[in-house]
């Protein structure tokens, strides 16, 4: 069993199709509980809401505190103390409304839910954020990011204000830094933006939006950003932490997870380090280093990717790498228990929820020391002489090859099958209407300690624009006597799609040897140059030239292209022949409609080829 693996510990599967986001989940003692037990609150798109409750190993029926659906689609689920009677709230985000629910426990079985108020959107939701806005003590107010650029600001049943951003063409990750009372985003410019909650607060409005803003709404458009660091890409999620050493309780970093880098930035907008990715990330939370839980520590990055990897980061530096069994959208880290302290919970898109933890699974058959045995330490060196021969054997020498294989011989015509006769055929003696064939004879014979092999599948792959006319052929039995081989036919039909990048074809034979053994031999057959072209007429087209030089008298053209001009009608091979400038020029023509003409100087000792 593999130690780097992340060890499932509890587990639950919703009943129904439903999708998940990465803001779908959190995990807070929802409920008020006074032994602090924290809680898993999923939400779905199809706005059904479920809080669970990890009490042992394994999934049990009544984990499962709360489940009610909600009827709107639920975007972002958060916890925070959203009303000034104390205890944690459940603030649910939907797209046109901001509800804050209570969340009771009756009689410790299940719980319920009592609605303390809501917040009716004028524009679509993305997502949002809570804190402390303005250094409010006891108490977190929320922030809507909506999808044309609108910042509200509620401050618990009490709207605020609302602000749009400047330079804004789609939602960004949103996250709220205590440290400088600010609100950062990404814009798509790709640049990271931190605004100033005073600022936002005092801004003035100097233009509206064109619709009218809900009664007692004052809407401001033009606001400045605190500072802008540019990232080059977009971001994917934006937290609050502490991973550089050494930081105040006043000062804090800021986490940007990117396609392909994650940026750690101080609160004043300062780079503290990068670092590159070499994967695709999915999702990402902080959470203090164990055995350090102070307030202000350290704390470690969790890093989920999209190759079910969890990776934990301590500052720049990968500590700890584990596969998982599933594709995250969400993680965190959280105290489930007494028992169960560092649990990582990671959420799917299909709304399973799985608690895992990184490190081995304990033995449950421990071995034995067996007292009193003697070691008979001459065998193991002779069993280590014998051991180490045999790895120098394989190490040192050559590659052996099966005794078992196929002799694969090819024998190529360089002329087409016959065409039928009666057929039509044009002023130049070309036939009119007539495909194009060559069958080539493939020798096949077993070599092996079975005196045959039976089912022997041939994949056959022809360079394009030409096609095999039985790409797959299954030979039921090869003899291994060598004076008899077997004789397969492969017919090749050319094609006029495009230009032939290459004339090698490629057979694959697979079969199984007499012990269940899978083998595979290949081999490849170069087609003659006329399944890709026909001779015509010289053409007079050098848009453009190559010339090749020869150190010696090149020969006649008709002497090395014989075999294509034998395969052109009667009427274009004699006036090849009668032309006293034939010997000298050849042109072909592709069956895709390119044509190429040859050259030769025997004065120059070279060649000349040029094409339009």
């Amino acid at each position: 069993m593999s130690l780097f693996k992340a060890r499932e510990w509890w587990h639950a599967q919703p009943g129904q199709i439903e999708e998940f986001d990465g803001a779908c989940m959190c995990i807070a003692n929802i409920d008020n509980d006074p032994s602090g037990l924290a809680k898993i609150v999923t939400g779905s798109l199809q706005g059904n809401l479920r809080i669970y409750s990890v009490q042992n190993r394994d999934y049990k029926a009544e984990d499962l505190l709360l489940e009610q659906e909600l009827e709107q689609a639920i975007l972002q689920v958060e916890a925070g103390r959203f009303s000034s009677n104390g205890g944690m709230q459940l603030a649910i985000l939907h797209p046109r409304k901001l509800v804050v629910y209570n969340v009771q426990s009756m009689g410790g079985s299940y719980l319920q839910m009592n609605k303390l108020y809501e917040h009716y959107l004028e524009h679509t939701a993305a997502n949002m954020t809570y804190g402390p806005f303005g250094g409010v003590q006891g108490v977190d107010y929320l922030c809507v990011q909506s999808y044309d650029g609108q910042l509200c600001f509620y401050e618990c049943e009490a709207f605020a204000f609302a602000r749009f951003l400047p330079n804004y063409l789609i939602p960004g990750p949103l996250c709220y830094c205590e440290q400088s009372d600010s609100v950062v985003t990404c814009n798509a410019s790709f640049e990271l933006e931190s605004y100033k909650y005073k600022v936002l607060a005092a801004a003035t409005a100097d233009k509206h939006t064109g619709s009218a803003p809900l009664a007692g709404h004052q809407v401001a458009k033009k606001v400045q950003a605190d500072w802008k660091l540019i990232l080059g890409e977009m971001a994917i999620d934006i937290r609050p932490g502490k991973l550089t050493q050494g930081l105040q309780s006043y000062q804090s970093d800021i986490v940007i997870l990117c396609e392909h880098n994650v940026f750690v930035v101080s609160s004043a907008g300062q780079i503290t380090f990068q670092k590159r990715l070499e994967y695709h990330p999915a999702c990402c939370c902080t959470y203090p280093v164990p055995g350090a839980k102070v307030p202000g520590g350290v704390e470690n990055l969790l890093v989920a990717t999209h190759t079910r990897a969890l990776l934990v980061y301590r500052g720049n530096v990968l500590s700890w790498a584990a596969r998982m069994d599933m594709q995250p959208v969400a993680v965190q880290v959280a105290d489930l228990g007494p028992n169960m302290r560092g649990m990582i919970v990671t959420l799917d898109d299909t709304g399973h929820v799985v608690v895992s933890y990184l490190g081995t699974d304990p033995l449950l058959t421990p071995v034995g020391f067996v007292e009193g045995k003697e070691l008979d330490y001459e065998a193991m060196a002779k069993e280590h002489r014998a051991l180490a021969a045999i790895i120098r054997e394989q190490s040192g020498g050559k590659r052996v090859e099966p005794p078992d294989k196929l002799i694969m011989r090819a024998q190529v015509p360089s002329r087409f099958d016959s065409a039928r006769e009666g057929g039509e055929w044009d002023e130049l003696g070309n036939a009119k209407n007539f495909v194009r064939r060559l069958t080539v004879k493939l020798y096949l014979t077993y070599q092996g300690g079975a005196s045959s092999v039976d089912n022997v599948h041939l994949s056959v792959r022809a360079p394009e624009p030409v096609s095999a006319d039985q790409p797959n052929i299954v030979v039921p039995s090869i003899s291994g006597d060598a004076s008899d081989p077997s004789i397969v036919l492969i017919t090749f039909l050319s094609g006029n799609t495009c230009l032939p990048a290459s004339n090698t074809a490629t057979v694959v034979a697979t079969f199984m040897t007499g012990t269940g053994e899978p083998r595979a031999q290949s081999v490849d057959i170069e087609l003659p140059l006329c399944l890709f072209a026909t001779v015509v007429p010289p053409v007079k087209n050098a848009a453009f030239k190559l010339t090749v030089a020869a150190n010696r008298t090149p020969p006649q053209i008709v002497t090395l292209f014989e075999d294509l001009i034998s395969q052109a009608g009667p009427g274009t091979s004699q006036s090849l022949m009668n032309n006293s400038a034939g010997a000298n020029v050849l042109s072909v023509q592709y069956y895709s409609g390119q044509d190429c003409t040859i050259l030769v100087s025997k004065n120059g000792g070279g060649y000349r080829l040029q094409s339009g």
